[in-house]
Order: structure tokens, then C-alpha cells, then sequence
């Protein structure tokens, strides 16, 4: 390759990633929020790590992972089709990644770090295939773990979550039943005689599913595995993780009843948390040798075993791990090196152009207040004067309700219930109603996986909008029932540091178009604003009435009118 080709492209991608930056870096500020993603600087470190040793990786390195000992020379293939159209279809990539990067600027009225991150991965994955062209080992499975740490659209990762922590309790409980252990289980809570235990944290940090998929893909792309291999290395990883949280959730429970040592105190808790994923690490090694033992390739005795396409396809798909061919003898017109010059010059210029874009919309979206790098999330400026709301801020007799008790919560920091709440009972004609002002929050919370994790079944959704919220469909009603016969009804709503009424994710809310649901998804995925929910959950005594459902729903408004004036009455007395 010619050395100004060489400066051409290596301008180019470093354009590129300087003009990527920007949002990315927000991306994975607002990452280190989530708990189950906070492994991602290890998978960074794996991917630069990975795409070095494969950069580097000679002729006689990349012969030990063959076991076939043939002429190398006699297995050079020529030159085809896809040869010659590669590069341009890999720099045809790498644009429609920049296009999306300028899409996640331009094309919504907010700066969107997720779309920015996908832009990223179709670009990245356009620059390696480019750079992977005539090498014995391809980039683009290294790079392709990336992928892992791309959030859901609208959150889909904590629904997940939930479905864990529901499995994850209901096979702890059986395990209790088996070892004689006496226990009441309700959701993902668990109820002993010496305490009360929330199945949460054993879905989140370092032994969180997301952990071993993680675990699982960096071993199969070290160890050059087959698709097929590394399918089943991640059913392996899923169930270790089911496991390895049942295993941890028993321990826990088991050591509080029987033997009276509390693991989760410090430093029990996170010694057990480092052993239990030790032990899912091993278990996945463990499965992949003897993925190894049954998927092992076939070594033909002829001299050329492509001829046979069955040994051909069961070495490249399922064998344990893959062929690797020598690099092909690529020969390529004038017009495709003129047309991929053009490209990587045109690259170069709209990657300088995204730089100044990106870096003049992030500057402009900053706001005060906002959460520092790596940090996690705060009360914010404006929802953190709810602290201050006491037993008086809702009157003892409140439009025909009569309040019965208050009492202020105070949870870890990131809970799933949010970390501080302050509740109001109130004694109605029609039931029991309680009033929850509950936050910080990041973006609009599903209040429905909290009742679910507690033992309810959420059901007949409806949405409506809060008096003042200009039409923004933000209050969210669903129905709850136990399998006791317990019924009840959840009317919520939020607001952010602006006052403003948070968009519910029921129904089609504001979204009318194609495009608005697309900008509705993207722009909650990647929400950091900070929220406040406020919410009452009904518990009636008779059924109810539309009449019944309409002074609900006057009450959350009254509620959010008194939230309301709190705050602003806060921010005048303010220095």
C-alpha cells in the first residue's frame, strides 16, 4: 500500500473518531448510570485489546489456531466478486454511520447519545471491514462486541432485569422448601423471621447477566469460535447467571436463618458477590471445552479439504473454532481505487464536519446541574428540594380525604423504588389511598416492574393528561390484582428539573407519526433528565365507579399542583 494511501486512510478514521466523540462520551456517561452496564471499561479494554493482537497476528500466529497441516500457498483463493466490491461497500458503511451520527444531531430536537452510539457502530463496523480487507484475521468480530453495550430502546433492559429478579426469587423460594427453610415469598420479596429481603441486587453488578454475555463473546472472539459455539456459550452464560443468583439469593437467606452470618453486610457482601462470579467464570470455561469436545472440526486426509463442501460448512459454522484462510490475492481496477480514494477523501471532510457539529450540540444541550462524569444519579437541583416535604405539606383533610399517617423512605442509592420517598395515607370513601412523591429518577420510570416485583399483576392500561401539562399525555392508570384476591388502582405521573410533565411510554402518547415514535423511543433511551414521580395507589373497599376513578384523578392533580408550589416556593427562598 502506497504511503499517501496509508496517511489518506489513517486521516480519515481519525477524523472520524474525533468527530464521533462528542456524544459517545455522553453515551457512556449516562452508561455508568445503569448498574448492569458498569462493566463496560473492562469490554472497551477488551475490544482495543483484541483488534491489536488480531492487527498484529502473522501468518505462523494465526497457523496454531489451524490444525489442518496443508500447503498454505495451495489454499490461497483468488480473487472474486466480493473482492473488488469490499472496500467500497465497507466505506459505503462507514458513511451510513456518519449520516446517523448527523441524524442524532440534527434530526430531533434534542441531542441523542444513543443514536450517536449506533451511529458508531455501523461506521466502526464499516472502518474494520475496510481494514480487515486482505488480512488473514478479520477485525470485525472483535469490533462486533461493541454491540453489547447498546442500550434497548425505551429501557427493554430493565423489563429484563425484572423477569430476573422474579425467576431468580421464585427458584430461591423453592430451593428454601427443599432445604427447610421457613419463608414467605411475595414478588422478589422474601420474608424471614429475622428479615425482610428485596431480590434486587442480585441481578445487577458484576454477576448481572449482561456480565457473562459480556464474559462469554470476549472468550469466543479470543479463541476464534464458531457462530455456533458462541451461540451456545451464551445459553451456557445464561443459565450460569440464573444459577449463579439463586446461588448467591440461598447463600444469603440460608446464612441470615441457619447460620446467623449476615452476607449482606460489608465486606461479606461483595466477597460473595467476587466469588459467586468467579464461580459463573469458571463454569463458562468449563463449557466451552467441552463445547470444544463435541464441536471439534474435521481433519480431511484430502489435500484440500474445501472440496468437500460438508466438511467446509461444519468447519466454518459449527466447528469449535473457525478456518482461517490464508489472505486472498486481491486484484482490483483503477475505478475501484479511484472510487475508494474519492470516498476516504469525502470520509475526511464530513468526519471534520461532524466533529464541529457534534461538539457545538453537546455544548449547547449541557445544562447546570448536570451530573458530573461518572457519576451516579443525583437529586438535581430543583427535584432535590422535595426533601423538604413533611408530614404538612398535604393537609389532614384533603378534598374529602382524611389523612392517616406519613411516613418519609430513605433506600441505597440507584434503587429501583427510587432513592428517597415521602408517602401520605389517606382514608377515602371508597378505599385506602396512599400518596407517594418518590425520586431521583433518570427519564420516566415504569412504575408497573415495581408493583410487579412486590407480587402484583399489572393490567388495563389507560393514560390521560395532568391539568397544565399543555397535552402531554403523562398520567399513567393500570390496575393491579394478586392471586390472593388482593385488588388496586395506580394513578402516577412525573416531572423533571424544568417542572415539566414527563411523556407516560403507554399508548401512543404524543407520538402521531412514524418518525415521532422513532423520536420518542430514542430520545427515552438515553434520558438523563432528572425525575420526580408522583403517584397514589387506591386500595378500595368496594368497586369502583367512573365517578370514583374521576376524583382519583382530580386528587393527582391536586397533588402535582402542591408539588408544584413547593418547588417554586423553594426556588424563591434560594440564595
Amino acid at each position: 500500500m502506497a504511503g499517501g494511501k496509508k496517511i489518506l486512510i489513517a486521516g480519515a478514521f481519525i477524523l472520524l473518531a474525533l468527530g464521533m466523540a462528542p456524544l459517545n462520551a455522553i453515551y457512556l456517561k449516562n452508561l455508568w448510570a445503569e448498574k448492569h452496564y458498569q462493566f463496560f471499561p473492562v469490554l472497551l479494554a477488551a475490544v482495543a485489546l483484541l483488534l491489536v493482537a488480531r492487527w498484529r497476528m502473522n501468518d505462523a500466529e494465526a497457523g496454531e489456531i489451524v490444525e489442518f497441516e496443508h500447503d498454505q500457498a495451495d489454499l490461497a483463493p483468488q480473487a472474486g466478486f466480493w473482492s473488488g466490491l469490499r472496500p467500497i461497500v465497507a466505506l459505503g458503511t462507514v458513511a451510513l454511520g456518519i449520516a446517523i451520527e448527523f441524524a442524532a444531531i440534527w434530526a430531533f430536537p434534542l441531542v441523542t447519545p444513543w443514536g450517536g452510539y449506533f451511529g458508531l457502530l455501523i461506521a466502526g463496523f464499516g472502518a474494520v471491514l475496510y481494514l480487515s480487507d486482505g488480512r488473514r484475521v478479520s477485525l470485525v468480530p472483535a469490533w462486533l462486541l461493541m454491540a453489547l453495550i447498546l442500550m434497548p430502546p425505551e429501557n427493554r433492559d430493565d423489563q429484563l432485569i425484572a423477569y430476573l429478579q422474579q425467576s431468580t426469587a421464585a427458584f430461591t423460594s423453592h430451593l428454601h422448601d427443599f432445604l427447610g427453610v421457613d419463608h414467605i415469598r411475595e414478588g422478589v420479596l422474601i420474608e424471614i423471621d429475622s428479615k425482610k429481603l428485596f431480590v434486587e441486587e442480585a441481578c445487577s453488578g458484576v454477576q448481572s447477566l449482561f456480565s457473562l454475555l459480556a464474559v462469554a463473546a470476549v472468550l469466543a472472539v479470543w479463541n476464534h469460535r464458531s457462530l455456533v459455539h458462541t451461540l451456545l456459550l451464551f445459553l451456557a452464560a445464561i443459565a450460569g447467571a440464573g444459577g449463579t443468583n439463586v446461588l448467591r439469593t440461598v447463600s444469603i437467606v440460608y446464612g441470615l436463618d441457619r447460620v446467623g452470618i449476615d452476607l449482606l453486610a460489608e465486606p461479606q457482601h461483595s466477597i460473595l458477590g467476587v466469588v459467586v462470579f468467579i464461580a459463573a467464570i469458571g463454569w463458562l470455561l468449563c463449557c466451552d471445552a467441552f463445547l470444544l469436545f463435541l464441536l471439534r472440526p474435521i481433519d480431511s486426509v484430502e489435500p484440500q479439504p474445501q472440496g468437500n463442501i460438508w466438511i467446509t460448512l461444519w468447519n466454518r459454522l459449527i466447528g469449535g473454532f473457525r478456518w482461517i484462510d490464508a489472505p486472498p490475492v486481491t486484484r482490483r481496477g483503477p475505478v475501484t481505487a479511484v472510487v475508494c480514494g474519492v470516498a476516504l477523501a469525502a470520509i475526511a471532510v464530513s468526519s471534520g464536519a461532524l466533529a464541529v457539529a457534534s461538539t457545538k450540540a453537546v455544548l449547547a444541550s449541557q445544562r447546570e446541574g448536570i451530573r458530573p462524569l461518572l457519576a451516579p444519579i443525583d437529586e438535581g437541583k430543583v427535584i432535590g428540594k422535595l426533601a423538604t416535604l413533611d408530614e404538612e405539606s398535604f393537609p389532614p383533610q384533603f378534598e374529602g380525604w382524611t389523612r392517616v399517617r406519613f411516613e418519609p423512605v430513605k433506600r441505597t442509592e440507584g434503587h429501583s423504588l427510587g432513592q428517597h420517598s415521602r408517602t401520605w395515607s389517606y382514608s377515602t370513601p371508597y378505599g385506602l389511598a396512599t400518596i407517594s412523591v418518590d425520586y431521583p429518577f433518570r427519564g420516566w420510570h415504569d412504575l408497573q416492574l415495581c408493583y410487579q416485583a412486590a407480587g402484583w399483576i399489572p393490567s388495563a392500561i389507560r393514560t390521560a393528561s395532568t391539568a397544565g401539562g399543555h397535552g402531554v399525555v403523562d398520567i399513567t392508570q393500570f390496575s393491579l390484582q394478586k392471586y390472593t384476591g388482593e385488588a388496586a388502582v395506580v394513578v402516577f405521573a412525573a416531572m423533571n428539573e424544568k417542572l415539566e410533565p414527563v411523556p407516560t411510554r403507554e399508548g401512543a402518547g404524543a407520538a402521531q407519526t412514524f418518525i415521532h415514535r422513532i423520536r420518542k423511543a430514542v430520545s427515552a433511551t438515553d434520558n438523563t433528565d432528572v425525575v420526580a414521580q408522583f403517584q397514589i395507589l387506591l386500595q378500595p373497599a368496594r368497586s369502583l365507579t367512573e365517578a370514583d376513578l374521576e376524583d382519583l384523578h382530580k386528587h393527582l392533580n391536586l397533588v402535582k399542583s402542591r408539588l408544584l408550589e413547593h418547588l417554586r416556593a423553594s426556588e424563591e427562598v434560594t440564595p
